[in-house]
């Protein structure tokens, strides 16, 4: 399960990973953490943001549209999010274009 192709798929998660790779999700986070600095969870999720942003700044999308094709059910917690790994509102970031 390659994260990218699978992004938009709201069950993607640290267990599904661990799943396709084969190992348990203790030794997945331990060794992503060690390699990447960043817990399995926050890589998916920073790829969901830099997805996103994609999409805010070269579509006419609607924010819900957005969040759905980043595998956020919730407009609520995409906008937290968004705001957290951009420092401005959907709406902002759109906006500014950064």
């Amino acid at each position: 399960m390659l994260v990218q192709t699978n992004i938009a798929d709201p069950r993607l998660s640290v267990g599904s990973l661990a799943s396709t790779m084969g190992v348990h999700r203790s030794t997945l986070h331990r060794t992503f953490v060690r390699e990447t600095g960043l817990s399995p969870q926050d890589w998916i999720t920073r790829c969901r943001m830099e997805y996103a942003a994609e999409l805010l700044t070269g579509s006419d999308l609607r924010i819900k549209e957005i969040a759905d094709r980043c595998g956020i059910a919730d407009p609520n917690y995409f906008s937290k999010l968004v705001r957290r790994y951009r420092g401005n509102s959907p709406t902002g970031f759109r906006r500014s274009g950064k």
